[in-house]
């Protein structure tokens, strides 16, 4: 009530004293206008509501408490920082009254009326929340005020915990929420312990859970044929001395910070320098949820001024997601001989360019341009030995392919077996008195015989169980047709971006090249842009001299723009010449599509 009559006659005042004009947004109580949270239309909100999403370096979650209102709720960071917003309808459709629970203003919180645009940013139709910036979509999420939050690649996770009998709990810390008693139940490491001994699979690699002879917490990242490439341990004891971070083979690394919590094991560390492993500062963060383990990862290189963030989920090992783990390494395998093999012969080509050109200015542009029929002939012969020997080398790897397939499915079968076991001999992961737990301590042998109406009651719960299986099935498939089609979202939008980044760093010039009659040729150069998204692009032009006007100059198009900044990779000459000298000539970029 204070803090209320704080905002509404404090901050006025204050304003009037400021300056003028200053508009005051009091977000209305929920009782003013609503009954129940249930009957508002939050719109555009409206999808992430009760939703929490990670990423390799934060978490955001939006919770609706039932008042009316929603709680956004924001962490991340190398030093963790936290933002909460609390929202509420506004008077029109498609606004909101915002206001931001933690800011520095000592008076009030501050809170503004707005709205959102189509990439999901915060507009302020009016009020006091500054420079406050705030975006959401599926995919990526920024708060800043009076620090910047930023976590990009989101990923919708679960807030449920799937136990062994299929049942699904709320994920919850509270001490008497059923999953945190279960965790407590467990001794050790809580839930982790059920998964000891276990092998989970994901896209392309394997996650292996155990302890060792310390009875520190282990997970163990495999190569699908079981070779292992890095291990983190997991110290529990306060000081957490026995964590580490081992690679096999690699460098020595410094621990900076460890978390293990009920379903949460995260580590961070850097490697200072190192022949075998970059270096620089690495982020993993593993969530538990039942037979899913969620693996998070921010790696950030000395060389590189941001993070590369990934996402994998890893359930049981299987041999259909064996298969389709290998078809996946496979093809990411024979993408990259052949981006590099024809990142070689485009060097090459350019070099035959400028070495053709050379010789024409030396010869004399009376035979230069005879040579350059004779280097086009050696350039299409350099490209069809090029891909002559490319199939040649792919079909090889095909071929030592073919045959690992088979020492890799051997391995998987025996890390299946050893699944089985693990899970025998680990703690029951269902809720006392549930009928999972009874069916756990059946299979312990700490029962009697079961009689007629035992049997029964067992086949009620095996047509229980089977029937949250398909459930489970239902719902897998559902999941990941989300994951599919969010990570769709997640390329679509990383190739735009990165065709805007092309078209505002390529630089075209008009250039009377070899072959084209004298007409004159656009070429130009491609800015280095990190990850490179898109290999092969088309970009459209239009070339004009100074006293045309834009719009009114000639359009034209170069495919496959390697920006090699010579005739290389020019465009097809354009139907006539310019009405000044080709370096007077301006060539704007007008688009930038990618090959089909």
């Amino acid at each position: 009530m204070i803090k209320n009559l704080r905002s509404r006659l404090l901050l006025p005042a204050l304003c009037a004293l400021l300056t003028a004009g200053c508009a005051v947004v009091v977000p209305p109580r929920a009782s003013d206008s609503i009954s129940t949270a249930k009957n508002i239309d939050w719109g555009m909100l409206g999808k992430y509501i009760n939703a929490e999403y990670v990423s390799a370096n934060g978490t955001l979650s939006v919770t609706n408490p039932g008042n009316g209102t929603l709680l956004i709720a924001a962490t991340g960071g190398d030093r963790p920082r936290s933002q909460r917003l609390e929202i509420s309808p506004g008077s029109k459709p498609g606004t909101y009254y915002v206001k931001a629970l933690n800011t520095s203003l000592f008076l009030s919180d501050d809170a503004a009326l707005v709205n959102f645009n189509k990439d999901g940013r915060m507009q302020q139709i009016e009020g006091n929340l500054g420079a406050y910036d705030f975006k959401i979509t599926e995919t990526e999420a920024r708060l800043s005020n009076p620090y910047v939050i930023e976590l990009p690649f989101l990923t919708r996770i679960s807030k449920t915990y799937t136990l062994d009998d299929g049942t699904n709990i709320p994920v919850s810390k509270d001490a008497d929420s059923p999953l945190q008693k279960l965790h407590d139940s467990l001794q050790g490491f809580g839930l982790w312990e059920t998964k000891i001994g276990q092998t989970f699979i994901g896209d392309t690699d394997m996650l292996r859970v155990e302890k060792n002879q310390a009875g520190h917490l282990q997970l163990t990242a495999l190569t699908l044929e079981g070779k292992e490439s890095v291990r983190l341990t997991f110290d529990k004891e306060p000081g957490n001395k026995g964590s580490e971070a081992k690679y096999f083979p690699g460098p020595t690394t410094q621990i900076i910070k460890t978390l293990i919590e009920q379903t949460e094991l995260r580590m961070q560390y850097s490697i200072p320098s190192s022949g075998l492993v970059d270096q620089g500062d690495y982020h993993w963060r593993y969530f538990l949820r039942g037979d899913k383990i969620l693996k998070f990862s921010a790696i950030r290189h000395s060389d590189e001024d941001d993070a590369n963030l990934y996402a994998t989920v890893y359930q049981p090992l299987t041999e259909a997601r064996m298969i389709a783990a290998m078809d996946l390494r496979e093809k990411k395998h024979l993408k990259a001989v052949s981006d590099a093999a024809y990142k070689e012969r485009q060097a090459a080509e350019r070099a035959a360019e400028r070495r053709a050109t050379e010789n024409a200015i030396v010869s004399g542009f009376s035979r230069g341009w005879a040579q350059a029929s004779q280097n086009n002939s050696q350039l299409n012969q350099m490209s069809q030995n090029f891909e002559r020997d490319l199939n040649r080398k792919l079909q090889q790897i095909k071929s030592d392919q073919d045959k690992q397939r088979e020492a890799t499915k051997a391995a998987a079968a025996r890390l299946m077996a050893a699944n089985v076991t693990a899970r025998q001999a680990a703690p029951s992961a269902n809720l006392p008195g549930t009928r999972g737990a009874q069916v756990a301590q059946t299979s312990s042998g700490q029962t009697t015989p079961q009689g007629p109406r035992q049997q029964a009651a067992s086949k009620q719960t095996q047509a229980a169980r089977q029937n949250k299986e398909e459930a489970q099935r239902v719902a897998q498939q559902k999941a990941d047709e989300e994951a599919a089609r969010l990570t769709k979202l997640r390329q679509e939008k990383a190739l735009k971006d990165h065709l805007a980044a092309e078209r505002r760093g390529i630089r075209l010039q008009a250039a009377t090249c070899p072959g084209g009659g004298g007409l004159p040729s656009a070429i130009g150069t491609r800015p280095v842009i990190t990850p490179r998204v898109a290999q092969c692009l088309i970009v459209h032009f239009e070339a004009r001299c100074p006293s045309e006007r834009p719009g009114s100059g000639m359009q034209g198009t170069i495919d496959q723009f390697q920006g090699s900044g010579s005739c290389f990779d020019n465009s097809q000459p354009m139907p006539r010449k310019l009405a000044c000298d080709v370096s007077q000539a301006i060539v704007a970029v007008t688009n930038v599509t990618t090959c089909p």
